[in-house]
């Protein structure tokens, strides 16, 4: 796109009325979201989803195993040396999908560090100044059943609401400067309500993953 195009879609926007401007902002917001959720969202849950499968049917075997070794004294489980060496490669395996469960949260940003981030660019943002700022563990996101491993890693959701005041350019370069990070943050949902004229109340609401 050149300067001559750029620059006739921002004349555009700018004769829009304020609440024109809101929709678009909102409207904008939806599609972003949309695409996000079809390009990134669905596609690290389902990755998730199996790894923690994957993890959850290594524990069950493991606790198979190892109710079969109290059994050992009593002569009804197989030789030791056996039981131990599947017990070690169970363990190997279990290592090896928590590694990758591991790898495949590497491009998500941590809880704390997501909130320290949005600080630090509202900090440096004209226009924009923070109200609040809610950091909350929600739901994990998948359910543990009976057998499930008691120990090992469980991916749950943190959602992050930023209250803030300001103005529309001022947000929409807020907006701009978070979609550009280099690791990933899920939108959910932004409201923007006009107060005092130019001035309006946003509340973005975002989350991200991490172990509990």
């Amino acid at each position: 796109m050149n300067m001559d195009t750029f620059r006739n879609w921002q004349a555009r926007i700018d004769a829009l009325s304020l609440r024109e401007r809101a929709f678009l902002l909102l409207t904008t917001g939806l599609i972003l979201g949309y695409l996000l959720y079809l390009l990134l969202i669905q596609p690290t849950w389902q990755a998730l989803h199996q790894g923690q499968a994957e993890l959850e049917s290594l524990q069950t075997r493991l606790t198979a195993l190892e109710i079969r070794s109290r059994d050992l004294a009593s002569g009804r489980a197989t030789p030791e040396q056996e039981r131990h060496d599947r017990i070690a490669a169970l363990q190997a395996q279990l290592a090896e999908r928590e590694s990758r469960l591991q790898a495949r949260l590497g491009g998500v940003l941590a809880p704390q560090q997501a909130a320290q981030l949005l600080q630090s660019i509202l900090a440096q943002s004209r226009g924009l100044q923070l109200r609040q700022l809610h950091s909350h563990a929600g739901a994990p996101l998948f359910n543990k059943g009976p057998t499930a491993a008691t120990d090992g890693p469980a991916v749950g959701r943190y959602n992050l609401t930023l209250e803030m005041e300001g103005g529309y350019d001022a947000t929409r370069r807020f907006l701009q400067q978070v979609e550009q990070l280099p690791w990933t943050l899920f939108w959910d949902s932004l409201e923007y309500e006009v107060k005092d004229h130019p001035n309006a109340m946003i509340k973005l609401n975002l989350y991200t993953l991490g172990h509990s």
